[in-house]
Order: C-alpha cells, then structure tokens, then sequence
C-alpha cells in the first residue's frame, strides 16, 4: 500500500514523463507534415499514411494528453465530468493506438505490391481518390474497434493509480470478456499477421529479385530496388518501435483480463502505460535517422542546407525514376527512339558524389 508521499512522487514522476512526450510528440509530428507535403515527398505511395500517423499523434497529444492533465486535477466530486473525461481519455488512447497499427498495416501491404510491381516495369501507385477511400477506412476501422464500450459492451475504467483510463480488462462478465477479445484480436493479433507477412514474402522477393524480361536496363532495376529496401527498413523500424511501445501494455492487460484482477502495483502500472503514450514520439525520429532524402528535405526546410544542392538531388532522382519507369532511360545517355535526350543512368560525378553524399546522410 503506498503511502501519500509515494503517491505524490509517482504523480511528479508522470507528469514529467508526460511532458516530455507531449512536447516531442507534438513538435515532432508538426514538423513532419511540411517534409510529406513538399514536392519531393508527396507523391510517394507512403507519405498520405504517414500524414495519416502524423495527424493521429497530434491530434492525441493535442486532445488526449491534454485533457489527462485537465482529467488529473479535477475535483474528484464532479462525478459526471469525471466519467466523461475518463470515457474521453481511454478512447482516444486506444483509437489512436489502432488506427496507427492500421496504417502501419496497409503501408506493409503497400511496400509489397511496390516491391512486386517492379517485375513488370510499372510500379503500382495509389491514386488521391483510392489513398483517401483507404485512410477513411482506417479511421471507420478504428472508431468500429474502439467506440463500443461507449455504448454498454464493456465500459471505459480508470486505472488503479487514477490517472489515466482503459476499457475494463478485469471484468469477468461474458460480455466484457467478448469485447476484450474483439479488441484484442482486431486492433493487434490480426494487424501483426499481416505485417509479418507482407514482410516476409517483401524480404523473400528482394532477396531473390531477378532482371524481368521486360527491363533491358539492370542498373536501373537494381536502383529502383535498393530505394523500395531503404523505405522498406524505415517502415519496418517504425513498426518495431510501435511494437515494442505497445507490447508491454497490451500483454500485462492480456493476463490481467486472464486472471481477472490487476496484476501491478498502481506506480508500476506506469510504466507500460508510458511506453505506450510513448510511442507518438518515435516515428519523426525514425524517419530523420533512416531516410536520406527526408533529412535532406527537412534540413533545407529548416535552412540547414543549401536549397540548390537538395533541388539538384530531388529534381534528379524524380526525373531518374519516372523515365527508368517508362523505359527511357539509356546507360550512355544518347537519345532513345522514342524521345530526345535523357538523363543517363551513369550520372557525371559531381552528381554521383552527391548521390553518395545524401545516401550516406
């Protein structure tokens, strides 16, 4: 049983905690978005659903960590603005928490069909009507898995510290148990199989990626290929550190909804609780640390960087891949049949140099 001044301490200590990762999810996520919207990144088949997370995470940080301080130093008397904080709280959390599992869902199924279509020389790519048809779906997906406890199947409780709120894991009725596995199986068991194996198959193509025979030039088979497995390790790390967030909370809830009783101490409740409020914070963190052309973005954006030298870099590599994906471009750089001269696979070196320069970030 802890005493009043351990309680106090364990508060400070969340409430630290709390504030750091509100404010480095909220300037983090903020300063993504004009990186995704730039010319270089927003016609990537990943960059909408990555905007997607980025509103996601705001949007919690703005209207759910927020509203915990508020929730925190409520007069406990006020009952009924109590129960609305409560019911607000935890589902924010776990909506947010699941329509970024989505996301990162259908950016694994799109990293494989991308990979894929590389065979036939024509790489697959979402239009704005079918990106918008597929993150509306998301976000009715994750209302459908939350909302329910809202309406009587289970209910939203706070946790034994009182300090935050979840559905009632602990409850032992039918119907409450109905619910936890409903949630658990669509906003984790069913998204995670999925994304294994999309990745599975992905990492099983490129590792035994042949020349197709439609594609007469290698070396701009082989480029197109290393940029799909450089966005293929940035989105695998993301899911990672989504996982390894959300894990801890998901398996102690897991065996308390088995047990049917708390199975942690109110300050060690903490801890998964934070790591999984934690998660908003990492995805920026990821995208800078393993994306080449995001930095260089973000760099120039933030006048960091020379703009000519992004330019030179982004203009080149764009113009590269849509007429390596038309068939247009030639190793030495004289004119094709079908149009004047392009650029040549064989960069001069100047501009290799500054291929490797970004690559190497």
């Amino acid at each position: 049983m802890e005493t009043s001044e351990e309680k106090t301490g364990f508060y400070a200590v969340y409430g630290t905690v709390m504030f750091v990762i509100l404010i480095m999810g909220l300037l983090g996520n903020i300063v993504i978005i004009p990186v995704l919207l730039s010319s270089e990144h927003r016609k990537k088949s990943n960059s909408p659903f990555m905007l997607n997370m980025a509103f996601v995470d705001i949007l919690l940080c703005a209207f759910g960590f927020t509203v915990s301080v508020s929730y925190n130093l409520a007069v406990k008397s006020e009952s009924t603005k109590d129960s609305l904080r409560c019911a607000w709280l935890a589902f924010i959390n776990c909506f947010s928490g699941i329509n970024s599992i989505a996301t990162l869902t259908v950016m694994a199924a799109i990293s494989y069909t991308g990979v894929t279509s590389l065979r036939a020389a024509q790489v697959q790519r979402f239009d704005s009507k079918k990106t918008a048809i597929i993150i509306a779906g998301i976000w009715i997906y994750s209302f459908v898995t939350t909302i329910p406890p809202a309406f009587g199947w289970n209910r939203f409780v706070p946790f034994l510290d009182g300090i935050s709120c979840h559905p009632d894991w602990v409850s032992q009725k039918p119907a409450d148990k109905a619910y936890i596995g409903f949630l658990v199986v669509l906003g984790f068991f069913l998204p995670m199989i999925i994304i294994v194996f999309s990745y599975l198959k992905t990492y099983g193509y490129i590792r035994h990626a042949t020349i197709p025979a439609s594609l007469s030039n290698e070396s701009v088979f082989r480029r197109q290929l290393e940029t799909k497995r450089k966005t293929l390790r940035m989105v695998v790390a993301a899911i990672l550190m989504f996982f390894i967030s959300w894990s801890p909370y998901c398996i102690v809830s897991l065996i308390e909804s088995a047990k049917g009783e708390v199975v942690l101490s109110p300050g060690v409740s903490m801890i998964p609780e934070l790591m999984a409020k934690a998660s908003v914070m990492y995805n920026p963190v990821v995208y800078t640390l393993m994306n080449a052309r995001f930095r260089a973005t973000l760099k120039r954006l933030l006048h960091l960087s020379p703009m000519e030298e992004t330019t030179d870099l982004m203009s080149m590599t764009a113009g590269t891949s849509t007429l390596a994906s038309q068939g247009k471009v030639s190793q030495t750089g004289e004119e094709c049949s079908d149009g004047p001269r392009v650029i040549s696979v064989v960069e001069s070196k100047e501009r290799r140099a500054l291929f490797a320069k970004v690559d190497r970030g």
